[in-house]
């Protein structure tokens, strides 16, 4: 891992490479050697925040920005952003992801974000006291939420893996258990040259010109990108006045488990939440390493190419997916629901989800030219489950491999016994 200070002249090149937008923007300020940035390279799975504090990479190790072995010059130059130590960043290369843990839940909260992306812009543009917390999220280098959607506990396999990367983890007891050992096989030094997340962060100088007209250009741009990237967030309260006004016209009261499921469908399809999807993108995860192991090494997984991670709707051609087994939205947790009762839950989820659709599509809530008009005409949801007893509306797992070319699965019983797919709904594109 690498952490260094840069100038303009050194990034130049790679920067515009992610967003040429600003950076020509940056060009034109013909900036001095005031406004410097700090490089930094973290290998996968590092954590960059944790709990909303940024993490210094130095050698081998992970420091808190506030610790006192950090250089005050560093701490004065990063620690800027209104009570937060998470300075103004961009992605270069690969990806990170943000995340919180909830009652044991890993819940992924902005997907993968990608090179070129500008984040933690709120709490510095802000003219008051910013509404945005600081302390109940981290963020990793490449996906924390990735998995094999089987089980992977057999125990030779896992010993066969432990003798080849010299592991200390214990088989996964659940599908997400599955990032340690990810991460501790992509880390192996055996792979030579390691999988790294590339950030920089720009230093408080950038932002003591906000009243000042040559800098308006750059302040514009991050202003409008929080703008456009908060959109559904800032309109969310009127979504809830519609959902609402829908379910006073039928006359019911769903659960709130039900209701916070069928808005957190609605809200991938807005591009507003991430989804489940299947990547082969080295961007996201060392996915090369990762299959090569449980290809060579651990041999019991047929299903070892066939890797998930969260994905956003515009971003991903493939479909994407939500298992009632694995929490993703908020505001209800899924340790109240019963494992048996998962195909009643579907079904009321469907029931739900196909009066707020037909309710959209009329004049009477006036949708037209909303993100949400597009979910209703050109998007799909197909909900499956794994039992023999079928539903009107409902497909047996086995029949997912039917609607997603990219699942590479040897064998289809994997999907009735996965406990990610034996109950989950299937988002994609409609095809026009």
């Amino acid at each position: 891992m690498e952490f260094k200070k840069v100038y303009w002249s050194d990034i130049r090149k790679k920067f515009i490479s992610v967003n040429p937008k600003i950076g020509e923007i940056i060009d034109k300020l013909e900036v001095s050697k005031k406004y410097y940035f700090y490089y930094a390279e973290y290998n996968y799975g590092s954590y960059i925040l944790k709990k909303g504090k940024l993490q210094i990479p130095i050698s081998d190790k992970l420091i808190p920005l506030e610790h006192t072995t950090i250089s005050p010059i560093i701490q004065n130059d990063l620690n800027y952003n209104l009570g937060s130590t998470n300075p103004v960043s961009i992605i270069l290369n690969n990806t990170t992801e943000i995340f919180t843990d909830i009652d044991s839940s890993i819940i992924p909260l902005y997907g993968l974000i990608n090179p070129g992306s500008i984040f933690s812009t709120s709490r510095i543009l802000s003219e008051k006291k910013s509404s945005v917390p600081t302390l109940i999220w981290d963020m990793t280098a490449g996906a924390r939420s990735i998995f094999i959607p089987q089980k992977l506990s057999e125990k030779r396999a896992n010993t066969a893996l432990k003798r080849a990367y010299q592991l200390k983890n214990d088989p996964p007891k659940a599908l997400l258990d599955q990032w340690d050992i990810f991460k501790n096989i992509a880390n192996h030094s055996s792979w030579g040259k390691p999988w790294k997340t590339t950030i920089l962060f720009f230093t408080r100088q950038w932002f003591e010109h906000k009243n000042d007209p040559a800098w308006q250009s750059f302040y514009l741009y991050l202003y409008q990108s929080a703008w456009l990237s908060s959109d559904f967030w800032r309109n969310q309260f009127l979504w809830d006045i519609a959902f609402s006004a829908i379910q006073i016209k039928h006359g019911i009261k769903p659960s709130q488990h039900i209701d916070s499921i069928t808005r957190y469908l609605l809200a991938i399809g807005m591009n507003a939440s991430p989804g489940f999807s299947v990547t082969s993108d080295n961007k996201h995860a060392p996915i090369e390493r990762i299959i090569t192991a449980y290809k060579n090494v651990y041999k019991g997984c047929d299903n070892y190419e066939t890797i998930l991670v969260p994905q956003f709707y515009n971003d991903s051609d493939h479909p994407l997916y939500l298992s009632l087994n694995m929490r993703m939205w908020l505001n209800s947790p899924i340790k109240n629901f019963e494992k048996p009762s998962f195909i009643n839950y579907l079904c009321e989820i469907r029931s739900l989800l196909s009066k707020y659709i037909i309710d959209l599509s009329t004049d009477e809530l006036n949708i037209k030219g909303s993100i949400m008009e597009d979910v209703v005409k050109n998007t799909e949801f197909k909900f499956f489950h794994n039992g023999q007893e079928q539903y009107y509306g409902i497909e047996n797992s086995h029949h997912i491999i039917n609607y997603d070319k990219h699942l590479k699965i040897k064998n289809p019983d994997i999907l009735i016994s996965s406990p990610f797919f034996r109950s989950c709904i299937q988002i994609f594109k409609k095809k026009l």
